[in-house]
């Protein structure tokens, strides 16, 4: 009697184990977490090659030391994407490939998943609509900060395609900028090169639209001394 009793006793332990370890094995942390930065749209090129950068931040205020898994999911055809493995609180950069998408809107998810946390998903639209850059070309009028001496402050531009879709280049007295356009938010990075030995120009940011650009730019391998070029047309 007292055998079986232990055995119905050993049978019932091996049961509650399983069932604890089932029950930890299932078990989903509910703390939230976020994906910041997260736009509404992103645009690309349609029927081109064309990179999109999208700069984002996990924001995770109870567990600093988390990983994620960060991807862009239910893209459209012709669009691809990286994955990126970060830690809680990071910045980092997913990037959207284009390779001849079609145009129109088209609806994607950014994911955010972690081992035993609530998978998020971002709902956004990738829009792929028409190169940028085309509207830009042309005889623009360009007015300097100043800074160098042998500038003149106003003077005109030839603003004409680049070798890549959404570039330009900005052509005027004594240098070019070469820039690559974000068609859907209206930013700009330039590179500038010069055509003296006198003084050379670094990268910078700027903004444009149809009528007017802003780029702004560093001479003599400064970072701490800004000029800009400002063209309107």
């Amino acid at each position: 009697m007292k055998r079986h009793y232990l055995f119905l006793f050993f049978v019932a332990l091996v049961i509650i184990s399983g069932c604890a370890k089932k029950a930890n094995s299932t078990f989903i942390d509910e703390t939230p977490f976020e994906l910041r930065n997260v736009n509404s749209q992103y645009f690309v090129i349609a029927n081109a090659t064309y990179s999109v950068p999208i700069k984002l931040v996990l924001y995770d205020s109870a567990n600093p030391h988390a990983y994620f898994k960060v991807e862009a999911a239910d893209l459209p055809t012709g669009v691809s994407s990286n994955s990126v493995n970060v830690y809680s609180n990071d910045t980092f950069t997913l990037t959207l490939d284009a390779n001849n998408a079609v145009a129109g809107d088209h609806s994607f998810s950014i994911r955010c998943s972690a081992p035993r946390r609530r998978t998020q998903n971002y709902s956004v639209i990738l829009h792929a609509g028409a190169d940028c850059a085309s509207s830009m070309t042309g005889t623009w009028n360009a007015r300097d900060s100043g800074g160098i001496s042998f500038l003149p402050p106003t003077t005109s531009a030839d603003v004409t395609r680049g070798t890549e879709p959404g570039t330009i280049n900005i052509d005027m007295y004594y240098r070019s900028h070469y820039c690559t356009l974000n068609c859907g938010d209206g930013t700009l990075t330039s590179v500038g090169t010069s055509q003296s030995s006198y003084y050379s120009l670094s990268a910078g940011n700027g903004t444009f639209t149809n009528n007017r650009m802003v780029v702004h730019y560093f001479y003599l391998g400064s970072s701490t001394y800004e000029n800009w070029v400002i063209l309107t047309r």
